[in-house]
C-alpha cells in the first residue's frame, strides 16, 4: 500500500519531494524519539514495584523470570522496516522522476533552439 501511495505521489505531484521529505521525517520521529513518558506513569511503576517487594518474604524472592519479547521493541523494529522502505522507494522514485525533469528540460532547450534558427532563417531569406 505504501508502494502504490508513493507512486501516486510522483506520478500526480508537483513538487513530491516536499510530500515526501514530510513523510520520511514524521516515520524518522515515529521512529527515533521515544514518546515521552508521564511522570506519574513513572511513579505508578516505583509503587507495583515496592508493594510486590513487601508482600513478598526476603527468604522467599525469587529470581524474576525472563519475559518473552518486549512488545515495544517489536514495534520499534516494524516502525524501522517501514521508515526503511519509504526511504528506499522515495530515492528509486525521485532519480526517476529527476530524469524525467531532465528530460523535460532537453525537450525545451532544443524547441526554443529549433525555433531560434528557424527564426534567423526566415530573417536571412528577407533581407536579400
Amino acid at each position: 500500500m505504501a508502494e502504490q501511495a508513493l507512486n501516486t505521489i510522483y506520478l500526480l505531484g508537483e513538487q513530491p519531494d516536499v510530500l515526501c521529505s514530510t513523510i520520511i521525517h514524521k516515520l524518522h520521529t515515529r521512529v527515533f524519539d521515544p514518546p515521552v513518558r508521564r511522570a506519574d506513569d513513572e511513579m505508578s511503576d516505583v509503587q507495583v514495584e515496592t508493594e510486590e517487594e513487601v508482600e513478598q518474604p526476603a527468604e522467599s524472592k525469587r529470581e524474576p523470570t525472563p519475559k518473552l519479547k518486549d512488545p515495544s521493541s517489536e514495534t520499534g523494529a516494524i516502525h524501522l522496516a517501514q521508515l526503511v522502505f519509504v526511504v528506499g522507494h522515495v530515492a528509486i522514485k525521485h532519480i526517476v522522476y529527476l530524469e524525467l525533469v531532465e528530460r523535460e528540460v532537453k525537450r525545451q532547450k532544443d524547441e526554443t533552439s529549433k525555433g531560434m534558427e528557424g527564426t534567423a532563417d526566415l530573417l536571412g531569406a528577407n533581407r536579400y
